[in-house]
Formats: structure tokens, sequence, C-alpha cells
């Protein structure tokens, strides 16, 4: 149903010659569809990973990481391009990275010299 509604919009737009794209090769639609289907194989991963046990075949952890694998690319590519229209997520990303980058390290306690 969003697909549809994005595409209408997007087929209308091309009808008044009204161009939206930043990306000569991924319009605002088709941001927001991979994005979904980025977010579908996220969840199908996870549950295939539940699936999977401490000892279950090599093939199985191998085929897991290969997907996973492939997963990240993908993300990484819809990342680059997300840039482009929404740029102040990357600062967003950038914030969330490194808080979450400060709450691992250890704190070392500091001898104040007063």
């Amino acid at each position: 149903m969003v697909r549809q509604e994005l595409a209408e919009a997007e087929a209308q737009d091309a009808g008044k010659l009204v161009e939206t794209s930043l990306n000569n090769h991924v319009s605002p639609s088709v941001l927001i569809a991979c994005g979904m289907d980025i977010e579908a194989e996220q969840r199908a991963l996870k549950v295939e990973a539940g699936k999977i046990w401490e000892h279950s075949q090599d093939h199985q952890h191998t085929k897991l990481q290969l997907r996973s694998n492939a997963l990240q690319r993908k993300i990484s590519a819809w990342s680059k391009v997300q840039q482009l229209y929404t740029p102040g997520v990357m600062a967003l990303c950038n914030a969330e990275e490194h808080t979450a980058a400060m709450q691992k390290m250890p704190l070392k306690p500091y001898t104040l010299m007063l």
C-alpha cells in the first residue's frame, strides 16, 4: 500500500516535470521502499539467527554469516544514498555511535590533585 502510494506520487511528479530526485538511480520513493526491504531482511535474519544454536552445523553458521555480510553491504549502500536526502541523519547516527562507545568504555579512577 505504501509502496503503491509512493510510486503514484512519483508518477504524478514526473507528469508535471517536477524533479525530486537527488540521485540519478534512486528516487525518494525507491529509497524508502529499499529501506523497508532492508528492515524486513533484518527481521528475517534475526529470526534465522534465533534458530541457530551453538552446535549447529558449520554450513548453517556460514550461510547466516554470508546473509549478514550481504545485508550489511546493502545497509552501507543505502546509507550513502540516504545522506543525500536526509543529511541530518548522519549527525544523529554519529552522535549515537559516540554515546554507545562512551558507555562501553570502562570508567577508570582518576586521582585529582587538589
